[in-house]
């Protein structure tokens, strides 16, 4: 039993970090036979509970008989007392106390004789309780290695995959379009960068020789507002009522009723 398990347990030992070309779990086998053993540990402890139970029962039969061999000397004893005060004769006393030591001898050598097989029977309880034990402590530390050992295997199986998984990536094409993107950007950031710069030489170009030749366009627009101002100040100041100002049509107002006027009467003769 113990070589088996030993085997069981470097099976499982082998998986961490390699390949097991079985049709069979490892792990599976193992806490299969593991859950065996429980099996056969409980059927230990059935067969140590039956066992101890005959030699408990034994035990307290042999005590009991014990008792009564005590039992048969003390009246042995008690009848040599009352023959001794004169309670009974002397001969009927013997008589009585011998039939009782004779009871008392016989059930001895039944305990006696039953003592041989308590023996036997604590012998093995003693050898049963230890075996079932030493089970017990081999199972617990079993099953503690699977499942430590069952822990390792998952750890070993996802980083196997995790490892295969990066080595089927295309790590050499995902850096090359990195690097083609990067290119890209920096060349559009230098050709904005271009286009700015032509921008502010030209603006600064313009104003350079504006200033040079006296076209500034704000001093333009100065010279400008200057000037309306000027003829601003320049012109007569009007009157705020409209009425008061003089009807500059009234000299032409009845020159123009006699045109209006004679456009009738050429149109009444025809």
């Amino acid at each position: 039993m113990n070589e088996l398990l030993a085997r069981i347990i470097r099976v499982i030992k082998a998986l961490v970090g390699k390949k097991v070309e079985q049709a069979e779990d490892p792990i599976l086998l193992a806490e299969q036979n593991i859950r065996d053993l429980k099996g056969d540990l409980s059927e230990s402890l059935k067969s140590l509970a039956e066992v101890k139970a005959i030699y408990i029962r034994a035990k307290h039969e042999s005590d009991a008989q014990k008792r009564v061999a005590n039992e048969y000397e003390r009246k042995a004893i008690l009848l040599l007392e009352k023959a001794r005060d004169g309670l009974i004769t002397e001969a009927e006393a013997d008589r009585l106390a011998t039939q009782a030591l004779m009871k008392k001898d016989e059930i001895m050598r039944r305990v006696q004789a039953g003592e041989k097989g308590l023996q036997t029977y604590e012998q093995m309880v003693k050898q049963l309780e230890k075996q079932t034990m030493q089970l017990k402590m081999q199972i617990d530390q079993w099953e503690g290695e699977v499942k430590t050992l069952k822990a390792r295997a998952q750890v070993s199986q996802a980083t196997r995959s995790l490892q295969e998984r990066l080595s089927r990536t295309d790590t050499q094409g995902t850096l090359a379009l990195l690097d083609n993107l990067k290119e890209k950007v920096t060349e559009q950031e230098a050709m904005a960068d271009a286009y700015h710069q032509l921008s502010n030489s030209q603006t600064s170009l313009d104003a350079e020789i504006d200033r040079i030749l006296g076209l500034d366009s704000k001093g333009s627009v100065h010279n400008d507002l200057q000037r309306l101002k000027s003829q601003v100040q320049a012109t007569p100041e009007r009157p705020l009522n409209p009425q008061a100002e003089p009807d500059a049509n009234a000299p032409f107002a009845n020159e123009l009723a006699e045109l209006k006027a004679r456009l009738k009467d050429d149109k009444d003769g025809q």
